[in-house]
């Protein structure tokens, strides 16, 4: 069971469950419609975020050289990308309560970002 929820594409289908449906709870009270469009935004987001920021991070790091400087230089263009998007995307598709949509999805992101760049971080410098 826990082999199949660490697979990348399960986490990358809880996280849209997940983030979408926070993102559609928080809009309801602007009608359905920006409900659904907050759903399918932030889960969607959450899905690809999920599946690809932690590799552009660790791509990030071993590119500019698995350093201190590699790391922080990878942990802060995923964390901008983490910032930025979500709030480009409710932006564009009219979601009327961005900032609530989004901050689960800011810290649960950082924080596995942060946590996944710095244990590689930590086992490449050994």
């Amino acid at each position: 069971m826990l082999k199949y929820l660490s697979h990348p594409l399960t986490s990358a289908v809880l996280a849209l469950l997940a983030y979408g449906s926070w993102a559609a709870y928080v809009n309801l009270a602007a009608g359905s419609g920006p409900a659904i469009r907050a759903f399918f935004g932030q889960g969607s987001y959450a899905f690809f975020a999920t599946l690809g920021i932690g590799l552009l991070g660790l791509r990030l790091h071993r590119h500019f050289g698995q350093t201190g400087p590699a790391l922080v230089i990878a942990a802060g263009t995923c964390l901008t990308i983490l910032c930025v998007s979500p709030l480009l995307i409710h932006t564009l598709i009219g979601t009327p309560n961005i900032i609530a949509s989004v901050w689960p999805g800011w810290i649960w992101g950082s924080t596995y970002v942060l946590v996944l760049l710095i244990h590689h971080h930590r086992q490449v410098v050994r």
